[in-house]
């Protein structure tokens, strides 16, 4: 059967052929009175191909991926963050150089931009670290690389001084292949080690056919070093200077700033997160405040509760509502939460216990 590219000659004669054009593979047959071309997802009868991606250039020399890890760990130290360094080759000499970006970081992201030129250079791939978290390719490292063909590396657990994660990929076409970093990394060496311990022994082994049997039952894990001097991982001044840390909002909300809470800044509150406007329960009711109301304090919660347990309390007292003095029940109220709510069935339904602890109470 006959394969034909759609290069704008005709339909073939074939009664039976395969047709390949722009948008995608087509079957054309005749059978008695019927005439079609329809779409297929492969042509049967080939093979399949096997997708690769590699890169032409020599291993990144051992100091210049020192310098960069070097680096990776003060921005670390400095920010608890990310950090990248770009990748730049010379076909002429075979060299490469690093520019660092301006960059901007926050504690599992960062942005920059990558519009800077160098000249006889090309941009071949970046580097960047993950911090404390293991080395891999996360969703917005994906989508970052889609459109920037070249060797990405990422480094991880740079907070160890002793063995560090990497991994590697070559992003082409928004296709990504996923490759060995030692196979474009000078002096880079994978080891075994315990996780325990790692600096007082190694798991004992021996080889029985090629098969690694470990003679006491020690689990083991697996990580990178670099065969460099301390003077390796020595980098320039100016590059830590092109790190600045990212600025967070904060957030305020509600009636109560307990002083931690979700997102950033540690000041924020759960309604500070949803609504514009602030609120507070009073006598039973969602009242809008302009003024920054009253503190409450967890010692004073603590008193309401050991208050109600009281034999001289009355009942009135001990059925009260205890979520209309909830500390955290402003927190989780907004305006929409109460549209359509009518005064009333904020009246209360709640029978403490003396025993409230064992029953179970809230909101």
């Amino acid at each position: 059967m006959n394969i034909y590219i759609n290069n704008g000659d005709g339909m073939p004669s074939d009664d039976t052929c395969y047709i390949i054009g722009k948008n995608g593979i087509y079957l054309k047959k005749t059978l008695d009175l019927i005439e079609s071309l329809t779409p297929v997802d492969k042509i049967s009868f080939l093979e399949d191909v096997q997708t690769f991606a590699k890169m032409k250039i020599p291993k990144l020399p051992t100091k210049l991926f020192a310098n960069i890890l070097g680096f990776f760990r003060d921005v670390y130290k400095l920010y608890s963050s990310e950090s990248i360094a770009l990748l730049y080759y010379n076909k002429s000499d075979k060299s490469y150089k690093v520019f660092i970006p301006e960059q901007e970081v926050s504690g599992a992201s960062l942005s920059y931009k990558t519009d800077q030129t160098i000249k006889d250079h090309l941009l071949v791939g970046s580097i960047h670290s993950h911090a404390s978290m293991s080395a891999f390719h996360s969703g917005t490292d994906v989508h970052d690389e889609e459109k920037f063909d070249g060797l990405h590396i990422t480094i991880g657990k740079v907070n160890d001084n002793e063995f560090f994660d990497v991994c590697g990929s070559i992003a082409v076409n928004g296709m990504r292949v996923v490759i060995d970093p030692i196979e474009y990394v000078d002096g880079l060496e994978i080891r075994e080690y315990t996780k325990f311990f790692p600096t007082m022994f190694r798991p004992g082994f021996e080889i029985n056919d090629g098969v690694k049997l470990y003679k006491k039952d020690v689990k083991s894990n697996t990580g990178y070093v670099l065969n460099a001097s301390e003077e390796n991982f020595k980098y320039p001044d100016k590059w830590l200077k092109k790190v600045s840390k990212k600025e967070i909002p904060t957030y305020y909300g509600g009636n109560y700033n307990y002083g931690y809470g979700y997102g950033y800044g540690g000041k924020n509150t759960y309604a500070g997160l949803f609504s514009k406007k602030k609120y507070v329960i009073r006598d039973g009711k969602l009242v809008e405040v302009s003024e920054e109301p009253q503190q409450s304090t967890f010692a004073e919660y603590q008193k309401l509760l050991k208050d109600l347990d009281k034999d001289d309390v009355t009942s009135e007292k001990k059925n009260e509502c205890m979520c209309k003095n909830c500390i955290f029940r402003t927190d989780k109220l907004s305006l929409q939460d109460m549209e359509g709510i009518k005064e009333s069935e904020l009246e209360n339904n709640f029978v403490s216990t003396k025993n409230w602890w064992e029953e179970g109470w809230g909101i």
